[in-house]
């Protein structure tokens, strides 16, 4: 997605790699999503569902530099709009009794503990980003709610935010590597050697960093650096040192390539 591949966003949310993951979503797709469709009308419908894969999986990425996938994050969305709304449109509140929002509720708060333990990985930030995405649109999308033109405003601001984490991550150390990498391409090996350390300082992979880092300092001429680097990668994996030297030995003399 950083290299241009912007409608991954969106196509994620169709990808599943379990099938209780699929049937648990295509269960709540219908049972949410039928009376808001019905209620919305198809257009409005089908444009609400692709904002929140787009809005969802933008939250994800922005907080683990993956998209995740799966469509919870427009379950979420589902959920957060109706619940904003159900005690103004009957259907929701017949399709979403107080016993399902307590069950979603308790999935949302479930699922990030489980995360921080390391019990399990979830894309809470798909779930948290669909939730005030329908929470927020609530208002815009049912006129005899209350608050619509802020609602409006923080709709707006929730899109603009999302296209952030395409193109501006300082925070993640995916993000910087990255960067570091196609600085590496271009040749510019002060920034390269920048980025890659300031990866590893971020937690990021230290290895890949550490290789890498060792190419730009090769190319760059600066050898006592280089042979520094090199025992450090010697340090943490013999086999990745000796192939940074074997590469090395083979371009004679030519530019490396970063990994």
């Amino acid at each position: 997605m950083w290299d241009g591949a912007w409608w991954s966003l969106v196509s994620s949310a169709f990808v599943h790699l379990d099938l209780w993951h699929v049937a648990m979503n295509v269960y709540w797709l219908w049972a949410l999503g039928g009376p808001v469709e019905r209620t919305l009308g198809p257009w409005v419908y089908l444009g609400f569902v692709l904002a929140s894969a787009f809005v969802s999986s933008a939250a994800e990425l922005a907080v683990s530099d993956t998209t995740g996938h799966g469509a919870s994050g427009v379950v979420y969305a589902l959920f957060g709009l109706m619940w904003a709304s159900r005690r103004r449109v009957p259907v929701f509140s017949r399709a979403l009794p107080e016993k399902t929002v307590v069950l979603f509720v308790i999935w949302l708060v479930g699922c990030i503990l489980a995360t921080k333990a390391g019990a399990a990985q979830v894309a809470n930030g798909a779930h948290v980003g669909g939730l005030v995405l329908g929470l927020l649109a609530a208002p815009v999308l049912i006129p005899a709610l209350p608050l619509r033109r802020p609602a409006r405003a923080g709709t707006g601001l929730l899109l603009a935010l999302s296209l952030v984490p395409l193109f501006w991550s300082p925070w993640s150390s995916t993000w910087v590597g990255y960067r570091a990498y196609k600085a590496h391409l271009a040749e510019d090996y002060d920034a390269a050697i920048a980025g890659y350390r300031r990866s590893i300082v971020m937690g990021g992979d230290r290895l890949w960093a550490l290789e890498n880092l060792a190419l730009a300092y090769h190319s760059k001429g600066a050898e006592k650096e280089y042979t520094a680097t090199v025992a450090e990668i010697r340090a943490l994996d013999a086999d990745a040192a000796a192939r940074v030297e074997a590469e090395v030995h083979a371009a004679a003399g030519g530019e490396e390539n970063p990994r």
